[in-house]
């Protein structure tokens, strides 16, 4: 299907959602890009779509399945010498039919987990930074998620001098909080 039918698609599902109001289209490969209006009532909603869209969009890049790029902004306008705004929705994967075909639950409304790819044999996240487990308990499973601390890199860390941020405890690992202040 050509990238047109593809906006038409996503511009009629929002349309009957009752999520956003369709002013202009425009498709290049790949990619559509909507321009249109959502009305005070539907605001909660979009938003909680925009939530669940961008949610989706970082749980596949964790998988390390970049399925598709989503960009959300407010475009203004002069209309008859007024300024107006409109929401932009861009939209760009290298298969838009299946990409589309993930994003129309959550424009009804579903969880967003519904549409999320399985968890890697390890049940662990490939991102490199953070970490994400899913531990089996008798229960419910518990997701334990670890990230690095601010202000931990590299560049915050004392230099060859002893200037610099310390992690808690001091150099010596004592309970001495604060490093030695030279004069």
């Amino acid at each position: 299907m050509s990238a047109k039918t593809h906006a038409d698609r996503l511009s009629r599902a929002l349309s009957m959602a009752n999520l956003f109001e369709t002013v202009e289209s425009s498709t290049e490969e790949n990619q559509l890009t909507l321009l249109g209006r959502v009305s005070k009532e539907s605001r909660p909603r979009w938003d909680r779509f925009m939530t669940s869209l961008m949610t989706a969009e970082t749980g596949f890049q964790e998988a390390d399945q970049v399925f598709w790029r989503s960009h959300f902004c407010q475009r203004y306008l002069l209309k008859n010498g007024r300024l107006v705004y409109g929401w932009n929705v861009a939209l760009r994967a290298s298969d838009l039919g299946s990409a589309l075909d993930v994003i129309m639950p959550l424009i009804k409304g579903e969880e967003t987990s519904s549409v999320l790819p399985a968890p890697t044999s390890s049940g662990a996240s490939k991102h490199p930074l953070y970490t994400k487990k899913i531990i089996p308990t008798e229960g419910a499973d518990i997701e334990v998620e670890t990230g690095p601390l601010p202000g931990a890199f590299g560049e915050r860390r004392p230099n060859e001098s002893g200037k610099g941020g310390y992690l808690i405890g001091s150099k010596d690992g004592s309970k001495n909080f604060r490093p030695p202040v030279r004069r």
